[in-house]
């Protein structure tokens, strides 16, 4: 009798096993299908999909961010939301929290709003992520300071005043905060020394006269503070060119090459860019600046040719 009992437990428990990974491989093909018709563009199709997925695995995330994305960009905020608000009464999450929150701004209902990304912030204090998830749907309703404000309350709360500074940047050009974007930009050039993503964002702060002479100023302090990192003097030679300030950008370059100790390399090079750009009068400086260091100098003989050519030009 007990062999006969423990057989039979085994073969149920066996089928209940394989019945779970036939509904989950189900579920997969569904989920693969549903995903191919929210590429096409059948949206309809897909939310009914997800909808059935949702029913057969309520907590299983993909599914419902994959059905409230569906919903999102069929512009159906107002059905979208009383599912979302069930959800975060359930089982709190960061993504639906930030989500919650998007809901009520575009349905119009502003100090929910702010209480559902308030709550999740307090839900999850310590996480970075939740400031980054409630700055990115900020973003997404084009709410810049909102997002601004979360990441600064992240850092608040964590204790990192580098914290963000990547995204604050970008979020400060987008405002036209020239002032706070050049301070991030910097920041994070210091952590990551990307100097062509700092370059870019550089560029779209300086719109005007006022904003660029702010710019020019910061990098020149920072240049002088951090001596022994030359890429602060780099970035500060490319924007004093940016700027049409050739005069100031040569006297820079020079402070490069004697930092870096490449016997006028760097100075040839900045002689070669102008005479390109037609810029002949610094060109001739620049040149000159070489020829002056002497015979021994082992750009001579390219600094007198290039002299002689930026002359005929």
């Amino acid at each position: 009798g007990d062999g006969l009992n423990k057989v039979l437990v085994l073969a149920f428990l066996f089928l209940i096993c394989f019945a779970n990974l036939n509904a989950q491989n189900i579920n997969a093909q569904k989920y693969k299908l549903a995903e191919s018709y929210e590429k096409s563009g059948d949206f309809e199709s897909a939310v009914r999909l997800y909808s059935e997925l949702i029913k057969s695995e309520p907590n299983n995330d993909d599914y419902f961010d994959s059905y409230a994305r569906s919903l999102k960009t069929m512009n159906k905020f107002a059905e979208l939301l009383p599912e979302a608000k069930q959800r975060v009464d359930k089982q709190k999450s960061i993504k639906t929290g930030a989500l919650l929150g998007e809901l009520y701004w575009r349905t119009g209902k502003i100090s929910e709003a702010n209480d559902a990304w308030d709550e999740t912030v307090k839900g999850f204090k310590s996480s970075s992520d939740v400031y980054v998830a409630i700055a990115q749907a900020a973003v997404t309703l084009q709410k810049y300071d909102k997002a601004v404000s979360y990441l600064l309350l992240g850092r608040e709360n964590l204790n990192n005043p580098k914290l963000f500074s990547d995204f604050l940047g970008r979020l400060y050009i987008a405002t036209g905060d020239y002032t706070h974007g050049t301070e991030e930009i910097l920041n994070q050039l210091k952590v990551d020394f990307n100097v062509a993503a700092a370059q870019g964002k550089l560029y779209a702060l300086a719109t005007n006269d006022e904003s660029k002479q702010y710019i020019k100023n910061q990098l020149k302090t920072t240049a002088a503070k951090f001596t022994d990192e030359v890429i602060f003097y780099e970035l500060y030679a490319w924007f004093l060119r940016n700027i049409g300030d050739y005069e100031t950008a040569l006297i820079t370059i020079s402070k490069i090459d004697e930092l870096k100790k490449v016997q006028g390399a760097d100075i040839w090079r900045f002689a070669e860019d102008s005479r390109r750009d037609g810029q002949l009068d610094i060109a001739l400086k620049a040149y000159g600046l070489i020829i002056d260091m002497g015979k021994q100098n082992p750009y001579i003989h390219s600094a007198l040719f290039g002299y002689a050519r930026t002359l005929e030009e």
